[in-house]
C-alpha cells in the first residue's frame, strides 16, 4: 500500500467516523427527554394507578433535608384536595438494576404501591412486584412499619427484586417523615 493510498483510507474513516458522529449527536438529541417530561410521565402514572388529577410536584432538591434521603428520591408530589403524598424512590440494586417505587402515604400510612420501570426479570421477579408482597406494607403506619420484621421471603423467589423493592419503599418512607418532621 502506498502512503497515497494510506492517506485516502485514514480521510476515508475519518469522513465515516465524523458522520456518524453527527448522526448519533442527534439522535441522542432527539430521543433525550428533558427532566420536565420525565416529572410529568412519573405525574401520570401516579394519577392512573391512584386515581387522583391534583397530584403537585414539590421542588424538594433545594430544601434543607438530609443529603442521603434525597439522593434516593426522584420525584416527590402532594395531592392538598385528598392530603396525600406521593413518592417515587429508588433503592438498591435488585438482580436487574435498581428498582423504581411509586409509595402513596394518606395519613401517615401507605396507601398504594407501584413499581416503576425496571430491569428485573420477569416471571422471576413477579413474586416482588405482586399484591400478596405489597400487603406486608399496605395501610403500615410509616412511623412504625419495621422494615427488617419484614421478611422477604427469599425461599419464595426473587430474594434480590424483594430487598431491591423492600429498599425502594423503605427510602420514600425515610424521606417523607424526614420532610413531615421539618415542613410538618
Amino acid at each position: 500500500m502506498t502512503k497515497r493510498d494510506l492517506i485516502k483510507t485514514i480521510a476515508v474513516f475519518s469522513i465515516i467516523a465524523l458522520f456518524s458522529g453527527i448522526i448519533l449527536g442527534l439522535f441522542v438529541q432527539l430521543a433525550h427527554i428533558s427532566d420536565e417530561e420525565r416529572q410529568l410521565r412519573a405525574q401520570k402514572v401516579l394519577e392512573s394507578f391512584y386515581d387522583s388529577k391534583n397530584f403537585e410536584p414539590i421542588d424538594f432538591q433545594n430544601l434543607d433535608l438530609n443529603e442521603d434521603l434525597v439522593k434516593n428520591i426522584q420525584y416527590f408530589f402532594y395531592d392538598e384536595t385528598d392530603d396525600v403524598y406521593a413518592v417515587v424512590a429508588k433503592g438498591v440494586k435488585g438482580y436487574g438494576d435498581v428498582v423504581i417505587m411509586y409509595v402513596i402515604i394518606k395519613d401517615d400510612k401507605i396507601a398504594a404501591l407501584k413499581a416503576g420501570d425496571n430491569k428485573e426479570t420477569p416471571g422471576v421477579s413477579d413474586k416482588a412486584f405482586g399484591q400478596n408482597f405489597y400487603k406486608r406494607f399496605l395501610n403500615k403506619d410509616v412511623k412504625n412499619i419495621g422494615f427488617t420484621d419484614i421478611e422477604t421471603g427469599a425461599s419464595e423467589g426473587a430474594a434480590y427484586s424483594k430487598k431491591a423493592v423492600i429498599s425502594s419503599i423503605k427510602n420514600a418512607v425515610d424521606f417523607y417523615i424526614e420532610y413531615k418532621k421539618v415542613f410538618g
